[in-house]
């Protein structure tokens, strides 16, 4: 460092620190211990390169294991800050472990682009883009989740992606094969291209086989489609108390394809499609039926705001699997004295008296 003295002024001339700048790296077929220290560094860029299976492998698998420790609803196998752009040539990123409220790949802050690349996941979610700003200041960061090319989110994971940052569908990328909906979305899903969601399903009230769209914004456009998943409803087992005989209920599956909740926004324009996607009958109840409610919604289950072009719901019949024959409906009464002759329930145990309340 070079020190000069002018008229008593002291002036310091030292080296300037460079600004970051962009940086590719090369990631040999299964190094994984390679792949984890790149996505660490990218934060530190202002544009990451990551390119997998630079030899373009026939088949090219990277496994990566979750963490043991983090705060719940934390934990990934892959943090994503920066702006990073994931060029796979048809590698495999998977995760090695089973843990709870886990995701392959999180996205908190910039952008995340996959290309070409298959995230197969065993974990709660393949991926999580979160939006982690402040409500009133709206400081913090917002993750971005690309899928360009032919990039799949692939189960048997519960969720593809829960998503309350923003995530867009490309060219012809794919979220498939979980069972817990394909994406559940509070924030922004952008689907256009050839992108799809197929081949998921979910079971419970709030359906949505292919997109649970809860308060978030879902706009399909292009040649996107939401095809061929399925939404089982649920039965509740009562055992009877108090004079009521023991009873189920049947629930029909709402939102085969996509449900859309009171705070959602649903758009579906140009060629678009929602097709194929139906409800499903539950079963196994444990008592008599006494209720059988239809599922709704096999395409879309709207309760929010929807502008849906004409034309793009495209459903064929399909059979709702009904409850086996011996679960008939019966109808739900008490009985007119115990152990009254002729009548289909046995006699109930009357309850006691309460005591009275203390003041």
């Amino acid at each position: 460092m070079a020190i000069a003295v002018l008229a008593g002024m002291v002036v310091s001339s030292a080296p300037a620190t460079a600004a970051p700048g962009s940086a590719t790296y090369k990631v040999g077929c299964g190094n994984t211990k390679l792949l984890l220290k790149d996505f660490s560094k990218a934060s530190r860029n202002t544009r990451t390169v990551i390119i997998l299976n630079p030899d373009k492998k026939a088949k090219c698998v990277y496994e990566v294991a979750t963490p043991k420790s983090g705060a719940a609803g934390n934990l990934a196998n892959l943090l994503s800050r920066g702006v990073v752009v994931v060029q796979g040539n048809g590698a495999t990123i998977k995760s090695k472990t089973m843990r709870p409220y886990a995701a392959t790949i999180q996205v908190t802050q910039g952008s995340l682009t996959l290309r070409d690349v298959t995230v197969e996941s065993n974990t709660e979610s393949a991926v999580k883009v979160r939006d982690l700003r402040n409500t009133e200041s709206g400081q913090g960061t917002l993750g971005t989740l690309i899928l360009a090319g032919n990039s799949v989110l692939s189960g048997p994971g519960q969720t593809g992606a829960q998503v309350d940052g923003t995530m867009e569908m490309q060219d012809q990328s794919r979220v498939t094969g979980f069972h817990h909906s394909g994406i559940y979305n509070t924030g922004t899903l952008i689907m256009s291209g050839n992108s799809s969601i197929s081949g998921n399903s979910t079971r419970g009230a709030f359906g949505g086989g292919g997109v649970l769209n809860r308060g978030g914004t879902l706009t399909m456009k292009g040649s996107a489609a939401i095809t061929g998943n399925t939404a089982t409803g649920y039965v509740t087992d009562s055992p009877g108390r108090y004079g009521t005989p023991e009873h189920s209920a049947y629930i029909g599956g709402v939102g085969g394809g996509i449900t859309n909740d009171r705070d959602g926004h649903l758009t579906v324009q140009d060629q678009a499609t929602v097709s194929d996607n139906h409800v499903v009958h539950a079963s196994g109840a444990k008592f008599p039926v006494t209720s059988d409610e239809s599922g709704k919604g096999g395409g879309i289950y709207n309760g929010g705001n929807a502008t849906v072009a004409t034309g793009s719901i495209r459903q064929k019949a399909h059979p709702v699997r009904r409850p086996p024959p011996r679960h008939r409906l019966h109808r739900l009464t008490r009985p007119a004295c115990p152990g009254a002759a002729g009548h289909p329930y046995p006699a109930a145990p009357q309850p006691e008296a309460p005591e009275p309340a203390h003041r």
